[in-house]
């Protein structure tokens, strides 16, 4: 007669999520398993008028409740702006 063989050797060939599924039910825990968290990025506070860059090199500034970014074409739009109200 056979040795019986313990539960990892017999079923080597189940997938890793559907033993996990298998052994929350029967209420078996793996202790090798590590649980890391994530960190996300702080959310900076600027105060009204602050002009910055973001980590992707876009520039933005605050103004009262939104927040803008800050383009090239600000100084033509502001120019503009100038001539149709002379």
């Amino acid at each position: 007669m056979a040795k019986r063989t313990s539960w990892d050797q017999k079923n080597k060939h189940i997938h890793k999520s559907r033993k996990k599924i298998i052994d929350t039910v029967f209420g078996r825990e793996d202790n090798t398993q590590s649980t890391f968290g994530y960190e996300g990025e702080i959310e900076q506070t600027h105060e009204i008028g602050d002009v910055w860059t973001d980590k992707d090199g876009k520039t933005w500034e605050q103004k009262d409740g939104y927040k803008i970014s800050v383009t090239k074409f600000d100084d033509v739009r502001e120019y503009l702006k100038k001539i149709t109200t002379c």
